[in-house]
């Protein structure tokens, strides 16, 4: 090959490399962050995030205060598995049980998404306990005083897709089965203007009562000024030891996806930094080559 040819060649090589070098780059950019806020549950949660290429920084719910870290940070804020009973930075050093949820408001109103589950509903409407998480209720799309202790939660049933063009039931079936026996839920209400996109009935009805034979909210989500705020309405099965259904799994990727506008339903996987630094050292030697063919 003439000095020429040579030239022209490594010119159009080097080309494809800052292409393909920008396009995997731009797919890093994709990844969603999330705080996921749980009580030692989550890590089937956090790995899945993770294996769809999101970045995920987690912490015990009780612990959080507000600001370790700040949730401006992250494109979601997800209070996953809230063990009833405790508030948000209740077990924090020092303790401050307001700060966490004044953040988390402030958040959402300047346009983050805040999401939680089945735990954080029956924890507001808990009667043994009816003031743990109410000051969350301005950023929940359900109406917790239509909760009643032992009455509204029960077990099983199906879930059924009821938006289908909404990116939050990307890639679901149109329906699917609860977990027998386990993935419990709320039967309440949702505040007006709040939106159903997945229903689910329940058909296990618990030793107390057990919920009225009809369709309850399996997912939904409300506008708050610039924000939003999603319920998902299932414990996912951790209080009978279940493993999340991959169903479930899905939901919640595509909530991370919903909250990340420049994330698809499945983005692409993170690179790994020693793959960005080996492509960069190709580029480099590739340029050094063609420098040295065009004046040496």
């Amino acid at each position: 090959m003439n000095h020429s040819s040579q030239t022209i060649a490594l010119r159009h090589l080097f080309g494809a490399l800052a292409f393909i070098l920008s396009i995997l780059l731009s797919a890093q950019a994709l990844a969603g962050t999330v705080l996921l806020l749980d009580y030692d549950d989550g890590d089937d949660v956090e790995a899945s995030m993770i294996q769809a290429g999101h970045e995920v920084t987690r912490l015990d719910y009780d612990l959080w205060v507000g600001t370790n870290p700040a949730p401006e940070a992250f494109d979601l804020v997800f209070l996953l598995n809230a063990d009833y009973g405790y508030e948000l930075g209740q077990s924090a050093t020092p303790p401050d049980i307001v700060a966490p949820y004044q953040a988390l408001e402030a958040y959402v109103r300047g346009g983050g998404v805040f999401a939680t589950t089945a735990w954080t509903a029956f924890s507001m409407y808990d009667n043994d306990d009816p003031v743990v998480m109410t000051a969350l209720d301005p950023i929940v799309p359900f109406d917790y005083t239509t909760g009643v202790v032992d009455a509204t939660y029960d077990y099983s049933g199906t879930y059924e897709v009821t938006v289908s063009a909404s990116p939050l039931t990307a890639g679901l079936p149109a329906t699917w089965n609860a977990v027998v026996e386990a993935d419990g839920g709320d039967c309440i209400a949702l505040k007006p203007g709040a939106i159903s996109v997945i229903e689910r009935d329940f058909d296990y009805s618990n030793d107390l009562a057990g919920c009225p034979a009809e369709k309850w909210p399996g997912l939904a989500y409300i506008s708050i000024d610039a924000g939003t705020g999603i319920w998902l309405n299932s414990d996912l099965g951790y209080e009978d030891d279940a493993d999340v259904t991959p169903e479930l799994l899905q939901v919640i990727n595509n909530i991370v996806a919903f909250a990340s506008p420049s994330t698809t339903a499945t983005p692409v996987p993170a690179l790994a930094d020693w793959v960005l630094t080996l492509l960069a050292l190709m580029m480099g030697l590739l340029g050094a080559t063609y420098l040295r063919s065009r004046y040496i």
